[in-house]
């Protein structure tokens, strides 16, 4: 997903998300380990709008966990840092660690 932000300085910021088996995934190369509430993450409300939809119901599937990872950005790669990620766990491993987030490092279980 990317974000624009509405302010007169143009401002992006690009993540992922992956849904499967009732989990919602965000790779977040800017995210800081240290929360785990979902509202406090303030950048990321595309996704928040994901989060609603699921709630309302407005979904086939339901929400169960939604875990954080992110990737030590300084600000400037998260393009970079995202395609990456992408390539490592969709193409590279084929998506087979998508289910396995409590014995990876680096990922927090946000509370939603």
């Amino acid at each position: 997903m990317v974000e624009l932000h509405a302010a007169k300085v143009p401002s992006w910021h690009i993540y992922t998300i992956v849904y499967r088996n009732g989990i919602l995934v965000v790779y977040d190369p800017s995210f800081i380990p240290g929360t785990s509430m979902l509202i406090s993450c303030t950048e990321v409300p595309l996704l928040m709008a994901v989060v609603k939809a699921f709630q309302a119901g407005k979904a086939r599937c339901k929400l169960m966990e939604i875990w954080f990872g992110d990737g030590r950005n300084d600000g400037r790669n998260c393009q970079e840092m995202t395609r990456k990620w992408i390539e490592e766990e969709i193409i590279i491993k084929n998506g087979k660690d998508l289910n396995n987030w409590n014995n990876r490092e680096g990922w927090t279980k946000m509370h939603f």
